[in-house]
């Protein structure tokens, strides 16, 4: 799981958008809440 979200981060740069970073912001707390 946490190369998929690296891979998904690394994809996302340069710059977010507002779409991924909503979208990066919800996996986020998803990975804080799963532990």
């Amino acid at each position: 799981m946490q190369g998929v979200v690296r891979e998904f981060i690394d994809s996302s740069q340069p710059p977010l958008s507002e779409v991924n970073q909503e979208k990066f912001n919800n996996i986020k707390k998803a990975l804080s809440e799963a532990k």
